[in-house]
């Protein structure tokens, strides 16, 4: 689709609008003048129902020219409530830990993790490192990460990608240990929390693991045989900061019919069709709580509502080679952590010559 975009751009044949999840072409059509502003489409009063960090998603001299109209929320982490004794409501990530560690001293290995996907392998670490970069480094450095004004050998990265690898790569902490966590396919390792007797307690994934756990466990029922809460701050003074994908509208041509479709997605009424489908969250903040099929997924939206601070997955917004070479480093990490340096030297470099 990106290839086939940019061809119609580069012909002077855009299409009127387009939804994607690729916020870093959109930014770059932004920059290159091809995309429409948002405030010229859709009335303020609709757009007072968003909040300002959705709409700087995409954006260019604090002007919004995109809508997030359909989101997944991500930095999840389940367990299983009939087996999980830790804290449900951890305030920081150090308080997890805290858990986890003693939960590893007494013979029990905290965390599920599994990285490969085929061709893709490594991209579920890469939610985990983004969460503990917004939660460690804060907002300004995670919206530098994501419109390329950041690098990776700085100490910030350093800093999420060690987190991260005192998990991952550690054998006490991971079912199978590290080696498991790079061989098994993403959903499988995640399965033997619902084991009998359950082989690890929590998991980190986005809002779609009880759908499709239940596709391979019988008897999954949220609240009772899964539940979740968001992954802590590293750092208190983070609380609220959240990381979130989806699809994004974006407009090439102006016509009576775009802005009214544009308005119309836009809107309460719009966004409670995107809550009713259970497969997506809206970021409307005017959506009706009686518009979620479920309770998990209303709770999963007021997470999104209370938060301080909503930003869009970091690999989403770079280009596929930097992207893939992301996913390709984590493994490579969570194999020999002892090659960090040199992996995020080789990442900058990467990231210098797609720029």
């Amino acid at each position: 689709m990106n290839s086939v975009l940019q061809t119609r751009v580069d012909g002077n044949n855009p299409p009127d609008i387009v939804t994607s999840a690729q916020v870093g072409q959109l930014t770059e059509l932004v920059a290159n003048g091809d995309v429409l502003p948002l405030t010229d489409l859709v009335s303020a009063e609709a757009l007072t129902h968003y909040p300002d960090s959705v709409l700087d998603i995409v954006k260019k001299d604090s002007t919004p020219y995109a809508l997030m109209h359909a989101s997944v929320l991500k930095g999840l982490v389940y367990y299983n409530p009939s087996h999980y004794d830790g804290p449900t409501d951890p305030k920081t990530w150090a308080e997890l830990t805290a858990w986890t560690t003693a939960t590893a001293k007494e013979g029990h290995t905290p965390w599920c993790i599994a990285l490969e996907s085929g061709s893709a392998s490594g991209w579920p670490a890469t939610g985990w490192i983004e969460e503990l970069f917004l939660t460690s480094a804060g907002a300004d450095a995670y919206d530098k990460w994501t419109r390329d004004e950041i690098s990776w050998t700085s100490q910030e990265m350093k800093t999420a990608w060690e987190t991260f690898g005192a998990v991952a790569a550690n054998e006490d902490m991971v079912n199978g240990g590290p080696v498991a966590a790079i061989s098994t396919n993403f959903i499988k390792g995640l399965l033997p929390m619902w084991s009998d007797p359950p082989r690890c307690s929590l998991a980190m994934q986005a809002d779609w693991l009880p759908a499709t756990v239940s596709t391979r466990v019988e008897g999954i029922e949220v609240g009772k045989t899964i539940d979740f809460f968001i992954a802590p701050p590293v750092k208190p003074e983070n609380e609220g900061l959240i990381e979130i994908s989806g699809n994004i509208l974006a407009a090439f041509k102006d016509s009576p019919e775009v802005r009214a479709f544009m308005e119309y997605m836009a809107s309460p009424e719009a966004q409670n069709l995107v809550a009713q489908t259970g497969l997506w969250l809206p970021t409307n903040s005017a959506v009706a709580d009686d518009a979620f099929p479920s309770p998990d997924r209303l709770a999963q939206a007021q997470i999104i509502k209370e938060s301080t601070g909503v930003f869009f997955d970091a690999s989403d917004t770079m280009p596929s080679a930097e992207n893939e070479a992301f996913w390709a480093a984590t493994l490579e990490y969570v194999d020999d952590p002892t090659q960090l340096d040199t992996i995020l030297a080789d990442l900058e470099k990467i990231r210098l010559t797609n720029r």
